[in-house]
């Protein structure tokens, strides 16, 4: 059966209004949040890389409050993406756009892996006494705590990087 037999078996089918996202894949509202994110993870690497164990426990929850906003915008784009893709897969330019956007968003990633890595770190005993003195870095205890569930299977940085990459 073709593609076109099929599509008209199927008859017209629901299509996802993405526009609450982004206007379109080339939009410079699209290629702004790109960069706003990039520069963003850059700031973000530049005042917390090697920082992280020396941070009070309100200056962590400010620095993990603002983590979680740069997540929230990379997790905005990638949604986008790869919602337009899956809407339509045998769209080449789609498929392409979703490649690099992928690619673009892995290299913004992977300026804030050393958060999470260096967060692994952190003695068990400093950390929950950062917690306690902390009401803003309490509040992201649940997602301290899974995300040190894996810490016994964290390998050396340069390691988890290329795995990420």
């Amino acid at each position: 059966m073709s593609e076109a037999a099929k599509r008209q078996a199927l008859g017209l089918l629901p299509v996802w209004d993405l526009s609450d996202l982004y206007p379109g894949p080339q939009s410079p509202e699209l290629e702004a949040a790109f960069d706003e994110a990039g520069r963003r993870a850059d700031s973000f690497a530049g005042r917390y890389a090697g920082q992280i164990d020396g941070l009070s426990g309100d200056a962590l929850g400010v620095a993990l409050a603002e983590y979680e906003q740069l997540q929230d915008l990379l997790g905005r784009i990638g949604s986008y993406a790869g919602l337009l893709y899956a809407a339509d897969m045998s769209n080449e330019v789609i498929g392409q756009f979703h490649q690099t956007a992928q690619e673009r968003l892995t290299d913004i990633s992977s300026t804030l892996l050393f958060f999470t890595l260096e967060l692994n770190r952190l003695d068990d005993a400093a950390l929950a006494a950062k917690l306690d003195q902390s009401e803003r870095l309490s509040h992201y205890r649940p997602w301290l705590r899974d995300l040190r569930a894996f810490r016994p299977h964290q390998l050396s940085d340069e390691v988890e990087k290329l795995l990420h990459e």
